[in-house]
Order: structure tokens, then C-alpha cells, then sequence
């Protein structure tokens, strides 16, 4: 019985540590009775106003108690619906910020900063695609159409030579309208594909091909497409044409500058040791200048240079604009030459290049400061082989560098093209 008395004890004992000495404290409370909470962040405008393209530059974002300490997005997350926008810089009353590659049309714009329990009140803003890479419905075709040549109308009617991948290939013109809505204008045309095309007087669209012997810049009637006629032959293929202020044709014809009058005489204005792959017409400060982009792979050789255009209708002294051998953005990582395939400007003087640089191929350069800039980020593929500006947009045709796939792209430059006499 004293064996059981004492076992009794102990499990006494035992059961008593286990509901006293082994008692778990409580978890201290979350709740702060001192706690008090930052100022709600507020929004007051943004800049631009409204709207932005999207992935495309900078918004600002103005407002109060916002909290400038870095990294800055552990302080504040600024969002664009549920897309958290990355901060460039800020002050407690700015914020910088990348645009964000997000499109809407009524996009809740807020603001959470720590401290703070309460988002700001939000504001509503609208992101716009600044490149569309469906205008012309290509992937609509049930055959493959590869894209050369844009030119624009006064309508805004955008024509496109195309290649159709076809067994064997043919050539056609699509006549796209400004809902990008595609018709095949001309099918079954002579040539591949066009090198260049534009719209000039008498309501024509101008088209310049080589085909075999034949070298030459036809018309086609923009009211009537079966109408089409050899404008002029030349004795070597032309590569890229433009219109000045009086109605002269100027061809970019392999190595050799030709100027066509509108009698349809011509008149070669130089040769020169470079492939000529783009010419553009352009007046700055009361001057016409003639602008030629061209090349020499074999001689790594590459430049954008200009002539000013004399009354008499001669070349003034040449004037190099960029240069391979100085310019080292014109030269790849692996040595080869950037491919400019077409120059053109904006009202403010800035000229916009066509190239085959990846990831970013439309160059926007700088004439005055010499700088040079991607305001594209990642939106378009390379290469691009044609601009036409209207308006505010240019058109461009973009393929890869296996042909296998091709574009009209729609870009959204938000200012205007610099003149182009061929459409007045």
C-alpha cells in the first residue's frame, strides 16, 4: 500500500506541473493604443495630363506626403490598376515614373506610402498603345505577305507592296484604310516587291522597282489602279525616291543621285562609292537640303550626309551628318554595320532612322546635340525597311531577318512629320 500512496503522489505531482509550471503566456497584443497613422497621400494631377503611351517616356505624378527615401518602393508603391509603375525619381511632392507597359482607358491610378494606413483617393488616367502591330491585319491573310514598301495618301489611306509567300511567290499592292481594314488594290504586279513607293502630284502613287533589265519608277492612278504607267527608266535600280517643293522626282539609284524634272527628263546630279539606300527631301532655316543614307559592306563604310540645294537646282557642298568611322552606335558588337534603311523628320528637326538594330530599331537622332535616343523601348522588332508620316503617326514596315514574319506597324509619335512635298 506504501508503493501505491507513493505512486498516487507522484502522479499528483506530475498532472499539477503539467497545468501550472508549464502554463503558456499569451501572445502580446499587435494593437498600438499610441499608434497614429501617417497623412493619406494624395494625387493632385499628372503629367502629360490624362494620358500617356504606354511603355513609351516618363509620367510625373504630383501630389503631397509622398516619402522620398530609397529604395524607393519599399516606401511607396504606385499603382496603375494592379500594375506596380517603377520609380525614376521623386520628392515628397513628385513622383517620376516609367511608363508602364499597361493599356486602358480608365486606369485607377493610387498610391499606398508607409505609415500610412490609407491609399490615396484615386485618379483615373488612360495608357494608349504607341506602337500597333496589327494595323493591316497581316495574320488575316491565308497566305504569308511580306511587307517593303508604305506610302501614305492624303485620306490616310496607307498602301503596301507586299510579297506573297506563295508557290511561286507574286507580287501584290494592299490599299489598308485608317481602321487598318486591308483590300488587295493591285494583285499579280510585274515586279516582287517594290524597293520604295510614294504618293506624288497628279494623284499618283509612284513605284520604284528593278526587274531584271528593267529599272524604273512606274504610276498607278490612286482612282483608278488599272492605270499604270512607266514614269521613268534609268540605268541603274532605284532604291528610294522623294519629291522637293518644285515637283522634282529625286531617285536613290544604287550609287548614282538622279534627278527626275516634271517633264520627265533626268539629270544624274553624282556618283558616289557608297550604295545609296535612302534620299529625303528636307528644309531647315529657309535651306532645302537633299539627305542620302548609304552604305559600303565590303569597306565597313557607312554615313548619313546632306547637300543643300542651290536655286539653279545644283548641289551646294557636302555635309556629313553620321559616320560609321565616328559615330560608334553605327557599328555592332560584332563588328558589322548597323543597316539604315530609311531616314525621315519630325517638325523639330529630329530625324528618325529605319535600321536593323535589335532590340530597338527605330533610332530617333539629334541633329543639334548629336544624341541619339529609343523612345520604343522593346515594342518593335527589327528590321524596319520603310517610314511614311501622316500626322502624328508613322507607318513602317517591319519584317525579321528570315522574312517570316512581317508587319505594317501603326507608331504613335505624338508630333508631326516634317513636310513632305509629294502630297501637297
Amino acid at each position: 500500500m506504501k508503493n501505491v500512496s507513493i505512486t498516487l503522489l507522484s502522479l499528483s505531482v506530475l498532472i499539477f506541473i503539467m497545468f501550472t509550471g508549464c502554463k503558456k503566456e499569451p501572445e502580446p497584443s499587435l494593437y498600438d493604443p499610441n499608434y497614429v497613422s501617417g497623412q493619406q497621400p494624395i494625387i493632385e494631377r499628372m503629367d502629360p495630363p490624362d494620358s500617356a503611351y504606354a511603355g513609351v517616356g516618363a509620367i510625373d505624378v504630383y501630389g503631397k506626403y509622398f516619402m522620398p527615401k530609397e529604395p524607393y518602393e519599399e516606401y511607396n508603391q504606385l499603382y496603375f490598376d494592379k500594375v506596380m509603375a517603377d520609380i525614376l525619381q521623386m520628392s515628397d511632392t513628385k513622383i517620376t515614373i516609367a511608363s508602364p507597359s499597361y493599356i486602358g482607358d480608365s486606369i485607377k491610378v493610387k498610391i499606398a506610402v508607409r505609415g500610412s494606413d490609407k491609399f490615396s483617393e484615386p485618379v483615373y488616367y488612360k495608357l494608349k498603345a504607341a506602337v500597333d502591330t496589327t494595323f493591316g491585319r497581316m495574320d488575316d491573310f491565308k497566305q504569308k505577305h511580306i511587307v517593303y514598301a508604305v506610302a501614305v495618301d492624303r485620306a490616310g489611306n496607307v498602301y503596301a507592296s507586299t510579297k506573297v509567300e506563295a508557290n511561286p511567290p507574286f507580287g501584290q499592292i494592299l490599299k489598308i484604310n485608317k481602321n487598318g481594314e486591308p483590300t488587295i488594290w493591285v494583285d499579280n504586279t510585274p515586279y516582287l516587291k517594290a524597293n520604295a513607293m510614294k504618293v506624288g502630284p497628279n494623284n499618283k502613287l509612284y513605284v520604284a522597282y528593278s526587274l531584271g533589265r528593267i529599272k524604273e519608277v512606274a504610276t498607278i492612278d490612286l482612282n483608278d489602279s488599272t492605270l499604270q504607267e512607266t514614269y521613268v527608266s534609268l540605268r541603274r535600280a532605284p532604291f528610294d525616291i522623294d519629291f522637293d517643293q518644285d515637283g522634282n522626282l529625286w531617285v536613290a539609284a544604287q550609287t548614282e543621285l538622279v534627278k527626275v524634272k516634271p517633264d520627265q527628263s533626268q539629270e544624274s546630279l553624282g556618283a558616289f562609292s557608297l550604295f545609296l539606300q535612302s534620299v529625303r527631301v528636307h528644309e531647315e532655316g529657309g535651306t532645302t537640303y537633299i539627305y542620302l543614307a548609304g552604305q559600303n559592306l565590303a569597306k565597313k563604310e557607312e554615313k548619313v550626309w546632306r547637300y543643300p540645294l542651290n536655286a539653279d537646282g545644283s548641289l551646294g557642298a557636302e555635309e556629313v551628318i553620321l559616320d560609321a568611322s565616328t559615330d560608334g552606335w553605327l557599328v555592332k558588337e560584332d563588328g558589322s554595320l548597323v543597316d539604315i534603311k530609311a531616314i525621315t523628320f519630325s517638325t523639330d528637326g529630329k530625324m528618325y532612322i529605319a535600321t536593323d538594330m535589335s532590340p530597338d530599331p527605330l533610332v530617333i537622332y539629334d541633329m543639334t546635340t548629336k544624341t541619339y535616343d529609343f523612345q520604343y523601348p522593346g515594342l518593335i522588332k527589327p528590321k524596319l525597311l520603310s517610314l511614311s508620316w501622316f500626322g502624328n503617326i508613322i507607318f513602317a514596315a517591319q519584317t525579321n531577318y528570315g522574312e517570316s514574319d512581317s508587319n505594317i506597324l501603326r507608331i504613335d509619335v505624338g508630333k508631326q512629320g516634317a513636310p513632305y512635298y509629294g502630297r501637297q
